[in-house]
C-alpha cells in the first residue's frame, strides 16, 4: 500500500489544500480496522434503501496513516487542519485529505 486507497483524480471539483480544515461528515459514519500490513477505513455515507444492495464500503491506507485516521475520528465535530495530519508527509496529508473527501468521508472548510 502506498498511503491511499485510490488517485486523486485531476478533474476532481474541488482540490484541498493543506491549509483546509476537514471533519467527519457525522459521528460514527468511519471505523478504523488494523488489517495485517493495512489501516482500513470502514464507512457508511452512501446507504441504500434496500438491504444489503450495496458493497462494503472501505478505504485501505498504509499502516503509518492509521493516527492521522485515528484522529479525525476522534476530533469529530471539530475540524482538523490538513496541515496537522500527523505521521504524514506533506504529500500524504493532502492525498489522504482528498481521498476521504471524495469518497464523501469528510466536508471540508477555509482554515
Amino acid at each position: 500500500y502506498i498511503c491511499y486507497a485510490m488517485a486523486v483524480s485531476s478533474s476532481s471539483p474541488k482540490e484541498l489544500s493543506r491549509t483546509m480544515q476537514i471533519c467527519l461528515v457525522a459521528q460514527g459514519c468511519a471505523r478504523l480496522i488494523m488489517e495485517e500490513e493495512a489501516a482500513v477505513l470502514y464507512y457508511c455515507t452512501r446507504n441504500s434503501k434496500v438491504f444489503k444492495e450495496r458493497e462494503e464500503q472501505y478505504l485501505p491506507f498504509a499502516d503509518h496513516c492509521a493516527p492521522a485516521l485515528e484522529r479525525l475520528i476522534e476530533a469529530f465535530p471539530r475540524y482538523v487542519p490538513i496541515g496537522d495530519l500527523e505521521g504524514l508527509t506533506k504529500e500524504e496529508q493532502l492525498v489522504v485529505a482528498n481521498v476521504l473527501y471524495q469518497a464523501g468521508v469528510v466536508i471540508a472548510k477555509n482554515g
